[in-house]
C-alpha cells in the first residue's frame, strides 16, 4: 500500500531505539548483519523483554496508526487476529506478514 498523504512509515527498530531496549543498544554497537550482530539479534528476536502491549501504547503515544488494504484498523481487531500477542517483535513480525502497515501523521 502506498503511504497515505500525510503520513510516514514506521522504521524498522524504531520503538526497540526510543524505549531503548538494552539489547537494541548492544546491536547498534556492531554493524548489520555481522557475526556478533546475528548473536546479539538472536537475544531479540527469543526474549524481547517487552510484551506488545507496550509496544501497542508506544504506538498510540507516538500518532501511529494501523492499516490493512489501504484502511485504519482499530489495534484491537489485531489483537483479536494475532495468534502470537506475547513480546514486541513477534506482533509486529506478525502484523507484516499479515499485511497490517503502521503509519505516523507528520
Amino acid at each position: 500500500m502506498p503511504i497515505p498523504s500525510g503520513y510516514r512509515e514506521y522504521k524498522k527498530r524504531e520503538f526497540c531505539n526510543d524505549i531503548p531496549c538494552f539489547v537494541q543498544v548492544e546491536m547498534n554497537k556492531h554493524p548489520a548483519g555481522s557475526e556478533s550482530y546475528e548473536t546479539v539479534r538472536k537475544v531479540c528476536l527469543s526474549a524481547c523483554q517487552f510484551k506488545a502491549d507496550d509496544f501497542k501504547s508506544w504506538l498510540a503515544k507516538h500518532g501511529f496508526k494501523v492499516f490493512k488494504d489501504g484502511k485504519e484498523v482499530d489495534f484491537e481487531t489485531v489483537k483479536k487476529q494475532c495468534t502470537d500477542y506475547t513480546g514486541t517483535w513477534n506482533l509486529h513480525n506478525w502484523m507484516i506478514k499479515n499485511g497490517f502497515e503502521l503509519f505516523k501523521m507528520e
